[in-house]
């Protein structure tokens, strides 16, 4: 008996430690048509934002344009810059991003400037 429960424990701790963990530095953003979440990253030795935007709308969400806001460790913005996504964002669903940050920074805040939207059956 002890030796099922071990493993069942063991079991349960591996299936924790795989779980995965957002990156830190992570800032999450919410309104009523979208939730962003944006983590700080690195590409080739240049600043970047990237993340998710989640779509919480019935409609497609075309010619997306988001805010992306450098902050420091205080919250306070350092930069501020209108990035455009590259795809659309279906209804319910969500599209991952990556931009460039407008000043290098330990976190970034990203919102939807501007969104252009579309009814599921595309007219």
């Amino acid at each position: 008996m002890r030796t099922r429960a071990a493993i069942l424990l063991a079991m349960l701790l591996a299936g924790c430690a795989s779980m995965s963990q957002p990156p830190p530095g992570g800032v999450t953003t919410d309104s009523a048509d979208f939730r962003v979440e944006a983590y700080p990253a690195t590409r080739n030795g240049r600043a970047v934002v990237e993340g998710y935007v989640y779509n919480k709308r019935p409609w497609r969400a075309l010619r997306v344009r988001l805010r992306v806001e450098s902050l420091d460790a205080a919250g306070a913005v350092l930069g501020s810059g209108v990035r455009p996504l590259d795809r659309e964002v279906p209804n319910g669903d969500r599209a991952y991003f990556e931009v460039p940050a407008p000043v290098a920074a330990p976190a970034y805040r990203v919102s939807v400037e501007y969104v252009f939207w579309r009814d599921k059956s595309g007219v």
